[in-house]
């Protein structure tokens, strides 16, 4: 698989899982800037709760060509590690 389409794959599954794992928040990606964002491959998500105007997540980066599996436990952990 393409790194953009596995990309696309892994932002579209961890909206999708956000929902429930995170009810009322929202997904915020980011990706890095300047020269790293040319040698690089990870991009980043937050989350982010409206209500509160605040977010519930430091930034989670990934590496754009991760293959394992994204499920609510694997975005549950990634978020709670994310602000130790």
């Amino acid at each position: 698989m393409a790194k953009k389409d596995n990309k696309a794959r892994i932002r579209k599954r961890i909206c999708q899982l956000a929902e429930s794992a995170f009810p009322g928040c929202r997904v915020e990606f980011v990706g890095q800037q300047g020269h790293a964002a040319k040698v690089s491959r990870t991009f980043g998500f937050r989350i982010r709760d409206d209500q509160k105007n605040k977010y519930r997540s430091n930034i989670v980066w990934i590496d754009a060509t991760y293959g394992g599996e994204i499920n609510e436990a694997w975005l549950v952990d990634a978020v709670k590690r994310s602000n130790n």
